[in-house]
């Protein structure tokens, strides 16, 4: 499984949510959780912004791992407080 900056599997998924703010290949937050299958689904939940979101594409493998970074990006720029 590729989990993107993840140190967990995704059967770990709802024990293990991202706890600190380390370097990862994704943005993200402390207690931000989030998968990435295997044939392109890709799903996080941010509790602190509010935030969950799924895309689903048919992508080549290089390119899932774009697509998700740069939805990722946009939902996050899009957020106005």
């Amino acid at each position: 499984m590729n989990c993107l900056g993840c140190t967990h599997s995704g059967t770990e998924l709802a024990q293990n949510p991202l706890r600190s703010a380390k370097p990862a290949a994704v943005p993200g937050a402390a207690g931000e959780y989030m998968w990435a299958g295997y044939g392109g689904t890709y799903f996080w939940v941010d509790p602190k912004e509010q935030v969950t979101a799924v895309l689903m594409t048919q992508a080549a493998s290089p390119q899932r791992a774009y697509f998700r970074k740069q939805v990722k990006q946009l939902v996050y720029q899009a957020i106005t407080d």
